[in-house]
């Protein structure tokens, strides 16, 4: 049988020595702590977040720098056109109309083709224009370029073309003729060869599209001179200047290549051949 307890009756002994009351006290600490750090850290994040509101902003700040901002108007001004349909179609319609006619009486005057009917079983290679403007040292459009290429992605192999090898001159025997020339007080001249490559004659039979623009009939273009663009263009170029320079009594030099040296009369003439 149970006999009912009177909670008046009941006596809770405390058995805890003074260890076990440091224990406890402890753990109440414990458990109160955890509430106080969250009220600190949430008080840490206050004042960080007043510190930052107050910081000084700068007057430019989420600007673009002043030396950038007309470095990127101008090339937005001075895009090339990519093809003949954006030239024509683009405010300066008349500027690259003018220049693609300059080049192509500059290709006929230099008989640079014949126009034929394509024979069967042969490839006509692809033609594009290639837009440019020139500018001075203030950025401004000085001029308007337009240069006809051959799509030479389009030529085959040991039919359109065969070697394609060119010799590059060195920047070593750049350098070392410069310094020779300071050293011996030598006259510097540099030369630039308008539509260098359309003075070689070529070997292959290679027939061109006419251009976007300048399209006359169903015909062709026969190449009689190297074009930009060919993957032998280069090579013809090169053999075409080595000739002329054998020719006047220039001799080639063994290390390089592109190094050319005539001595006549006590004098001495060098010239490097560079492409660019």
């Amino acid at each position: 049988d149970i006999n009912p307890v009177n909670p008046s009756q009941v006596v809770i002994q405390n058995d805890l020595n003074e260890d076990d009351e440091d224990e406890f006290h402890d753990a109440e600490e414990d458990i109160q702590n955890p509430v106080v750090e969250i009220q600190n850290q949430g008080n840490d994040i206050r004042n960080q977040v007043e510190r930052i509101n107050q910081r000084p902003v700068r007057s430019n700040a989420g600007k673009l720098p002043a030396r950038y901002a007309d470095y990127e108007i101008n090339y937005i001004q001075h895009s090339d056109p990519r093809s003949y349909k954006e030239a024509i179609q683009s405010s300066e319609k008349d500027k690259w109309i003018e220049a693609m006619n300059e080049e192509m009486k500059c290709l006929n005057d230099n008989n640079t083709w014949n126009l034929v009917n394509l024979p069967e079983l042969r490839n006509a290679v692809g033609s594009k224009w290639v837009f440019k403007r020139k500018l001075d040292e203030n950025n401004q459009v000085i001029s308007y370029k337009a240069r006809l290429v051959a799509q030479g992605f389009s030529q085959k192999y040991g039919t359109d073309y065969d070697e394609v090898f060119a010799p590059v001159t060195r920047s070593s025997t750049f350098r070392l003729l410069l310094a020779v020339s300071a050293k011996r007080k030598y006259v510097v001249k540099q030369f630039d060869i308008k539509s260098a490559f359309l003075n070689g004659e070529l070997k292959e039979e290679i027939y061109l599209k006419q251009p976007p623009g300048f399209q006359l009939s169903n015909q062709v273009y026969r190449l009689n001179k190297s074009l930009y663009g060919l993957k032998q263009a280069a090579r013809v170029w090169n053999s075409t200047i080595h000739q002329v320079f054998i020719d006047n009594n220039f001799k080639q030099s063994q290390i390089d290549k592109c190094l050319y040296i005539k001595h006549s009369d006590n004098k001495s003439c060098y010239i490097i051949i560079h492409v660019d």
